[in-house]
């Protein structure tokens, strides 16, 4: 093909996208994610692109928002309970010092360009950056993502507040890894 607009990205016959829960994307399909780099330390920013499509037109509504989501596995100890696993999870981040997720949430294009808006059939391109927090656990992390109306107030559901699989959990989109920042190089324990 030819040239493309800085704004737009290429879409392939065999890119499906990724599939989540019915109506997960609000007809928004997310057909790609490039990370800069996928080896990263505490501190360090998170940069790359997304691939964004409407397969279909999109009836005008609230703005849409993205959420990704960097998670990994954290110890379980005797008094873990599935059902309560994201107040378990809080307690041992606070007790070891380090955190096993990271949350960050943005307007799609930064709602310059609503979706309602873009050309059935081409890609939106969309960078994005965030940095990492300087007490992020180490390891494999995988990368969720999810798009939602954004809200004129909160809306959540009791599930938000319990459960890790709550209502900005998507589908894995990516893997980084975390090396080991100071703070456990530096441990005395």
């Amino acid at each position: 093909g030819g040239m493309i607009s800085p704004l737009e990205c290429r879409l392939s016959e065999e890119s499906t996208g990724f599939s989540g829960e019915e109506d997960q994307w609000k007809g928004i399909e997310l057909v790609s994610v490039y990370f800069d780099k996928t080896e990263l330390m505490p501190g360090d920013t998170v940069s790359g692109s997304f691939c964004w499509n409407i397969p279909d037109t999109l009836e005008f509504g609230l703005p849409c928002e993205w959420t990704m989501r960097i998670d990994t596995e954290f110890p379980k100890g005797d008094f873990f309970r599935p059902w309560y696993d994201k107040q378990y999870r809080r307690i041992i981040e606070r007790r070891n010092g380090s955190f096993y997720r990271h949350t960050v949430t943005g307007r799609i294009r930064s709602g310059t360009i609503p979706p309602e808006k873009w050309k059935i059939g081409v890609g939106v391109r969309e960078d994005f950056s965030f940095i990492l927090p300087e007490d992020m656990a180490y390891g494999e992390f995988d990368v969720k993502m999810i798009v939602n109306r954004a809200t004129y107030l909160p809306n959540r559901r009791l599930s938000d507040y319990l459960r890790n699989n709550d209502s900005l959990s998507g589908p894995v989109v990516g893997r980084i890894l975390i090396g080991k920042g100071k703070r456990e190089e530096n441990a005395l324990f």
